[in-house]
């Protein structure tokens, strides 16, 4: 930890973050979500058909069951990327149900979240999955249906035990008794469907169904197997974009009302969608065009990518954003330095900030804050994660335990009254015995301690 990071966190000690985490996140999973000033449910959208209708009935029973997310504290609006969820499966409705539990009411949404909802539900499956079996005969996706159908209660039994971990671990100190107990019934929940799903699936390959290695590999992905995770925020090798273009074929005007509809089912639970993350300065023109028009359709204020040094492609997006009244939020792993942004901003109203700021400590040793203090009406978001410097092996760690100023960052926002999110997003190992949406659940919990205390 830096001495800044440990002169602002000297009043705080470990357990009384614990305490303090457990105040504030108290009803993170259960009803009473009234700490710190939570909003009172917003009106009804109104539902212009059927598929818009259902996201708002399940979204209300979100709500009824685990009560109405808050991350919003003294004017900071903290909220998080589907990233951080990467180790979980990421159907639109599962990424609601996480902010949900972990007391996110704000989120930067991937592209494949947006198109997995677009592409409809799996075989077998409810609505938001993952498109079913790939190029399968109907034999094979009768055989894929009943083996979802076998799985569905043990399935349902590890999301139950995931969510009451969750809920252990956000009202009970670090290592006690309940959280102990509820990571062991994840643990035989996970050991349980893992066994059921090796034997349905031996049953199907030891008969004339059987799946070649890609219809396999979307099975496991459709009950809940982790796709291998990406380094660096959801980039590919040397940082470069891995967000994908939507398929001509679904750039239609009735997938941007599809949207709108994702977009209900998400504000009727509580969450904004601030941003969109599936654009890139290799897409058409016609393509950029639909991405943006899919933020719109979202309610969000930006799409965003990886910093180019293409003068020629920064021109170019920002043309296109302001074009489409959509901001372009460029972001930055370790190039990311005090001008990083100049030229982009020079070239385009519409380009913006994406800041990362553990990158940036990670890149320089030093803070974010002189950076978004040279335009804060330029920055579209910034990203908060925990990291050391360039002279302490740029480690990712739980937050609060390595050396970037997220309290002061934090505090600055707060104080300047700076109108931007800021997105918490998960890198850390997560631990034995938690998951993605109980990490993201202390993330929240840490921004709040240091915003209201």
């Amino acid at each position: 930890m830096s001495t800044n990071q440990s002169a602002l966190t000297s009043s705080v000690s470990r357990r009384q973050f614990i305490n303090t985490a457990a105040l504030v996140t108290a009803g993170a999973a259960v009803a009473s979500r009234s700490a710190f000033g939570a909003a009172a449910p917003a009106a009804a959208p109104a539902a212009n058909s059927a598929n818009a209708t259902a996201g708002i009935n399940y979204a209300r029973a979100l709500v009824e069951a685990y009560g109405r997310p808050n991350s919003k504290f003294n004017g900071v609006q903290v909220g998080t990327i589907t990233y951080s969820f990467r180790s979980m499966p990421t159907s639109a409705e599962e990424v609601l149900k996480y902010c949900v539990i972990s007391g996110i009411s704000a989120i930067e949404m991937m592209g494949e979240v947006a198109q997995s909802y677009l592409a409809g539900p799996a075989a077998g499956g409810g609505r938001g999955g993952r498109g079913g079996l790939p190029n399968a005969t109907p034999a094979q996706n009768d055989a894929f249906a009943a083996m979802t159908t076998a799985l569905a209660p043990l399935t349902t039994a590890l999301q139950t035990a995931q969510t009451n971990l969750a809920t252990a671990s956000l009202k009970n100190p670090a290592g006690s008794e309940a959280i102990r107990a509820a990571s062991e019934e994840v643990g035989k929940a996970q050991a349980a469907l893992a066994q059921a799903r090796a034997d349905q699936l031996a049953k199907i390959q030891n008969s004339p169904n059987k799946l070649n290695a890609e219809q396999v590999a979307a099975v496991g992905q459709a009950n809940g197997v982790p796709a291998p995770a990406r380094g660096g925020g959801g980039r590919g090798a040397a940082g470069a974009p891995a967000e994908r273009t939507p398929p001509a074929a679904w750039m239609t005007p009735e997938n941007l009302v599809k949207l709108a509809d994702l977009k209900r089912m998400f504000n009727e639970a509580g969450v904004s969608i601030y941003a969109l993350k599936n654009v890139n300065g290799n897409q058409s023109d016609a393509a950029l065009d639909y991405v943006l028009q899919m933020a719109k359709a979202l309610g969000a204020t930006h799409n965003t990518l990886e910093l180019s040094e293409d003068s020629a492609v920064l021109e170019r997006l920002g043309a296109f954003g302001v074009k489409n009244g959509i901001r372009i939020g460029y972001h930055t792993h370790l190039q990311g330095r005090i001008d990083a942004f100049d030229n982009a901003l020079k070239l385009s109203p519409a380009n913006s900030l994406n800041v990362d700021t553990g990158h940036y400590w990670a890149a320089n040793g030093s803070s974010a804050i002189p950076l978004l203090s040279r335009f804060p009406d330029r920055v579209a978001s910034i990203h908060l994660k925990d990291r050391t410097g360039p002279n302490n092996g740029q480690q990712n760690l739980m937050w609060g335990t390595g050396e970037t100023d997220i309290i002061a960052i934090l505090r600055k926002i707060r104080d300047e009254k700076w109108n931007f999110p800021a997105s918490a997003e998960l890198e850390y190992t997560i631990p034995p015995g938690s998951n993605a949406v109980v990490e993201v659940g202390r993330c929240r919990a840490y921004a709040a301690m240091a915003l209201v205390t």
